[in-house]
C-alpha cells in the first residue's frame, strides 16, 4: 500500500520555520509510522503525540497512541501492530516545543 505523507512548518524561537515530514505506511496488519525533522541550522527538539485514527459512524477514534520527540540528529519511528484493516484511517500528530502547544497534522486517510 502506498505511503501517506505530510508536512508540518513551526517557527522556534529564533523565528525560523523547521518542516517536519510525518509519514504512515500501511502493510499487512501493522502501519509504519515516522517524523522526520528539517531543522535547517537550528537543531532542537520537539516532542510529539501521535494517534493513529480510525473513521467509525462518521466519527474519527483514536486506535493506538506514542509519545516522543524528534530531532534533526533522532528522527522517530514507531509501529503500530495487529490494525484492523477495516474503515478509512489516518494519523494526527500533534508538536510541542519547549512546553508550547505548536499545532498539529493529518496525514491524508487510506482505507485498506
Amino acid at each position: 500500500m502506498a505511503t501517506h505523507y505530510v508536512n508540518h512548518s513551526i517557527t522556534n524561537d529564533m523565528g525560523i520555520d523547521n518542516i517536519l515530514t510525518i509519514a504512515a505506511r500501511p502493510s499487512g496488519s501493522n502501519v509504519y509510522a515516522s517524523i522526520d525533522f528539517d531543522a535547517g541550522i537550528w537543531d532542537s527538539r520537539i516532542d510529539w503525540e501521535m494517534e493513529l485514527q480510525r473513521k467509525t459512524n462518521g466519527v474519527w477514534k483514536t486506535i493506538g497512541t506514542f509519545k516522543g520527540y524528534v530531532s534533526a540528529k533522532s528522527p522517530s519511528n514507531r509501529t503500530y501492530t495487529n490494525v484492523r484493516q477495516t474503515g478509512s484511517q489516518r494519523l494526527l500528530v500533534s508538536f510541542w516545543q519547549g512546553g508550547s502547544y505548536k499545532g498539529a497534522a493529518v496525514t491524508p486517510t487510506w482505507t485498506p
